[in-house]
């Protein structure tokens, strides 16, 4: 395993939105990659709550309408922009493909629910690394639609499945994006006594 290849695929991973996305496809075999890698995020007790709902071909309009009609549905009409509804509409076509992300409670409930998000977002993060590895941008969209009960259902989970957004994949039409970080000292406290 090379350490500089890990680190760099680290350090070039962007959020890279729909509208960046070329019409290319994304073969099956390199989706397929890409989700293999969230087993292998760490899970405590081996609950492994990840849930994903795929979305390709015609299933991106059915996500796009489904999406718009949440936000018309459930915006009040002083509040409501024709824009937005538009967007939702039409980024799931954007993209390459599109994942919903869900959060699986198991009966016991073993774990307190938020140690069960954050496996989940572990698993997303090796696909976002995956998909880097790859050349795909990727981008992570959760809000109000994201979380609402009915959006969980629409993506085909059980009633112990919370959804938790949609991870969006697609080939940059443009160049791959640079970024910054702060630095990390006014983030770390050191206790070594």
């Amino acid at each position: 395993m090379s350490v500089d290849a890990v680190r760099q695929t680290i350090l070039q991973r962007r959020t890279i939105k729909p509208m960046q996305y070329s019409d290319r496809s994304i073969d099956k075999e390199i989706i397929d990659d890409i989700l293999e890698t969230a087993r292998w995020a760490p899970t405590h007790k081996l609950s492994e709550p990840w849930r994903f709902a795929l979305f390709a071909g015609a299933g991106k309009q059915s996500l796009g309408e489904y999406m718009s009609g949440w936000y018309r549905d459930n915006t009040p009409a002083d509040k409501f922009q024709q824009q937005k509804f538009d967007r939702l509409l039409a980024v799931p076509q954007q993209a390459g493909c599109a994942i919903g992300i869900g959060m699986h409670r198991d009966e016991g409930e073993r774990l307190p629910e938020d140690e069960e998000v954050i496996a989940v977002a572990c698993a997303v993060q090796n696909m976002q690394l995956m998909a880097t590895a790859h050349g795909l941008g990727t981008f992570w969209s959760s809000g109000a639609i994201a979380f609402a009960r009915e959006t969980a259902d629409f993506f085909g989970f059980d009633q112990r499945t919370r959804g938790l957004g949609v991870l969006f994949m697609g080939y940059p039409n443009c160049d791959w994006p640079t970024s910054e970080r702060q630095p990390l000292d006014d983030k770390i406290t050191w206790h070594t006594s």
